[in-house]
């Protein structure tokens, strides 16, 4: 194989055989400009100049304003072999992230022949996961910007699997606040099912929900990105389960109520989901003397009445949210 020298801009778009997501790297940027490029790229001459190895030094290149680049260029009868040898060199050097290899898998169809993608079919594992073809189809359709935040979170196949099954049109918004904060794929999912829901509840449109809730007002204000999710999580348990949140808020108002000096000593928890009636109260203590003064301060009638209060709260948790965490099957990974 012979390296010659091209001119960078007569590389041309679109990246047909570009399977990365992220090719900023001002690092390498800087190496080029004072380097050069060290290693050829690999191009495939099929209507111009393609790249099948090298985006990110062909983007460095074009960044430092280099002119001319070093490349192999290979024919199109070269293609298979040519795009097998870039993916042996990419798994050699790096971990390609989910989105990544069903893109390879949906290039390697389109374009390969069929022994060719058999045998990258048998080289990346995800290939096995039935249905994988229609799943890479559609995650090729998304926009660039929902693949770009797929790949920085590296989502499995279940979690893209399932995320591409809404109509995403709808929930764009969310996607957007979602790569913005950088969810996690368990979290994303938890969120549409939970919009989903309110939308249901409500009878109004997904798309609704992201106005009505005021989303926009939290994203804009001055707090951190885990303040924000914090936040965004409330409103939207407080949307879903309206009944479970005002029964939570008034059992932690009657906490909130006891005296300082029981509260500093004891710590108070019960199930949120309401699943289960009655509360936990733990006591601190570190020697006989703490215990004999937290036997005072449980004998104290005040504290007493409090107490008795605070179970008497449960007895008046309405039936429906009982019925409904065990039909609904209520989950606090999002919420909590």
């Amino acid at each position: 194989m012979r390296i010659q020298l091209i001119c960078t801009q007569d590389i041309k778009k679109p990246f047909h055989f570009c399977y990365h997501y992220e090719l900023t790297d001002y690092h390498l940027q800087k190496s080029i400009m004072s380097q050069g490029i060290i290693n050829p790229l690999w191009v495939i001459h099929k209507d111009g100049y393609r790249i099948i190895d090298g985006h990110r030094r062909w983007q460095a290149a074009k960044r430092a304003k280099i002119s001319h680049i070093p490349v192999v260029i290979f024919s199109e009868k070269d293609l298979s072999k040519a795009f097998l040898s870039a993916l042996h060199l990419n798994l050699t050097t790096g971990k390609l992230t989910t989105i990544e290899q069903l893109k390879i898998i949906h290039l390697a169809r389109r374009i390969l022949e069929r022994d060719t993608y058999q045998h990258i079919s048998e080289i990346l594992e995800i290939s096995r996961i039935p249905n994988i073809n229609e799943i890479s189809a559609r995650a090729m359709l998304l926009p660039l910007w929902i693949q770009r935040y797929f790949h920085q979170m590296d989502f499995s196949v279940k979690v893209i699997t399932r995320v591409t099954h809404y109509s995403l049109t709808s929930y764009l918004p969310w996607l957007k606040m979602a790569a913005a904060l950088k969810l996690n794929g368990f979290e994303l999912i938890q969120l549409m099912e939970n919009v989903q829901d309110i939308a249901l509840q409500n009878n109004i449109k997904v798309k609704e929900t992201f106005r009505i809730l005021e989303i926009e007002n939290i994203l804009q204000r001055d707090m951190t990105a885990q303040q924000k999710i914090h936040h965004i999580k409330t409103v939207i348990a407080k949307k879903r389960w309206p009944l479970l949140h005002r029964s939570n808020a008034h059992i932690q108002a009657v906490i909130n109520s006891l005296p300082d000096f029981f509260r500093e000593i004891a710590q108070i928890s019960w199930d949120k989901s309401l699943e289960k009636s009655g509360i936990t109260i733990s006591l601190s203590a570190k020697s006989v003397e703490d215990v004999n003064q937290a036997v005072r301060i449980l004998t104290k009638i005040e504290i007493q009445n409090k107490l008795q209060e605070l179970f008497d709260q449960f007895k008046k948790v309405p039936l429906e949210i009982f019925n409904g965490a065990k039909s609904q099957k209520i989950t606090h990974s999002f919420f909590e």
